[in-house]
């Protein structure tokens, strides 16, 4: 999107008091962080952070029941995505 355009979006957001959070919003980047996945100009891929901390998680251990807790939070952390999420 060029500078001309970006104007104009965040002009009609404006003039229909929508709001944007700074802190969320990035321009002139060449690509950027998603709900865990890296977007860039043409490829989509996983968040190498992300990839990290699921290749490294620990096996569940335990009883049944702190079994079902770890891998409730496995789960959460590895289909996060696939959940969609807040863009707000």
């Amino acid at each position: 999107m060029n500078t001309k355009s970006t104007y104009a979006l965040l002009w009609s957001y404006c003039a229909n008091k929508l709001f944007i959070k700074r802190s969320k919003c990035e321009f002139g980047v060449n690509a950027l962080k998603f709900l865990g996945h890296v977007i860039p100009d043409k490829d989509i891929t996983m968040d190498p952070d992300k990839l990290k901390a699921i290749l490294e998680w620990p096996e569940p251990a335990g009883t049944p029941a702190q079994c079902k807790t770890q891998l409730k939070g496995f789960l959460g952390l590895a289909f996060q995505p696939l959940h969609g999420g807040s863009l707000c």
